[in-house]
């Protein structure tokens, strides 16, 4: 079979293709579009990174000194803080120490509330004691025992509500028991002895209702 001759050069010569270089700076920014595209920027520099690389010496040295004003204002907050946890620990302290002085208080307020009624009592025994030492041999014995008993009865009531009555005749003088009406000479004492008692002391529950009254020696 013959081939037709026109037909063979009037056929289109094949191109050859040519292949150029491509530019390195376009080929990667391709590159980097088709890794974003599949998800995977692999040649992609971290945000941070970036930050640091526009931030400019004088941005970095403000940014170093708002840090330095924050750690300053920190530290004073907690300073702050402290002072204030301080406050609260001695308020309740305080608050503490008050509760229990109210405490305290209420408890010496309900344990000498009859002290002024008691006082009242006192001149009575003091006129018993009077009548008693005054009681002559003459008297009537029957009334004198009688007088004695009521005298007994008085004490043991008082002494049954924690009061108790001292009589420190020939004891030692004591500023804080005794009250000195005057000194006597005696030559029979020591300087000091309480040689007479005009008023019996009284005390309740430990604490000093009243001083007695007393006369004490001295050198002849």
């Amino acid at each position: 079979m013959s081939t037709d001759p026109k037909n063979e050069s009037d056929a289109p010569t094949p191109v050859e293709e040519t292949s150029s270089p491509m530019p390195a700076d376009l080929e990667a920014v391709l590159r980097e579009a088709e890794e974003y595209a599949e998800g995977k920027p692999q040649n992609a520099k971290p945000k941070r990174a970036e930050a640091e690389e526009v931030v400019s010496v004088e941005e970095r040295d403000e940014l170093l000194g708002q840090v330095e004003q924050l750690k300053k204002e920190l530290a004073s907050a907690q300073v702050k803080v402290e002072q204030s946890h301080e406050s609260a620990l001695r308020a309740r302290a305080d608050l503490d120490n008050a509760r229990r002085r109210f405490d305290r208080e209420q408890k010496e307020a309900t344990k000498y509330a009859a002290e002024r009624t008691l006082k009242v009592l006192f001149p009575v025994i003091d006129d018993l004691d009077l009548t008693i030492s005054n009681i002559s041999p003459e008297a009537d014995a029957q009334l004198a025992e009688g007088v004695r008993l009521v005298h007994r009865k008085f004490l043991q009531a008082l002494e049954s509500q924690g009061v108790k009555s001292f009589y420190p005749e020939g004891d030692a003088f004591d500023p804080t028991l005794h009250e000195a009406l005057m000194e006597q000479p005696s030559a029979e004492h020591e300087p000091g002895t309480i040689v007479q008692v005009f008023q019996r002391g009284w005390s309740l529950n430990e604490r000093l209702l009243r001083a007695a009254k007393v006369i004490i020696a001295k050198a002849p």
